[in-house]
């Protein structure tokens, strides 16, 4: 596989790694959504905690190789460098995991979901 999919105009490059995790997020986004459905549950609160679970899952991948790897640490904003393409999948995991808990414990004591 190419790492570099193309070069965009301006000097930005495309990354297959980074088109791979927006498909597959993508793709995981229809189905949930689509599951939900058939299965009576709230969509409106499943699509939120569904992007809840990938934007932090995409932040503590980051943090977590940027723990890994502190020499590539260059202050807080180094950990919003995805484009560089270092994740690590048991912070993504784990940061997505209990964002998603925490956000539907929330749903669930508010009795928000009935």
């Amino acid at each position: 596989m190419h790492p570099i999919v193309l070069e965009l105009p301006g000097g930005g490059l495309l990354r297959s790694y980074g088109v791979l995790v927006a498909v597959a997020l993508l793709v995981g986004w229809i189905l949930s959504l689509s599951n939900a459905k058939t299965k009576g549950l709230p969509v409106e609160k499943l699509g939120v905690a569904y992007v809840l679970a990938a934007v932090c899952g995409l932040l503590g991948a980051r943090a977590l190789w940027v723990v890994q790897h502190v020499d590539a640490y260059a202050g807080p904003l180094s950990l919003l460098r995805l484009q560089a393409g270092e994740l690590a999948l048991g912070g993504g995991l784990l940061a997505g995991g209990l964002a998603t808990w925490g956000y539907c414990k929330e749903g669930i004591a508010t009795a928000q979901w009935l």
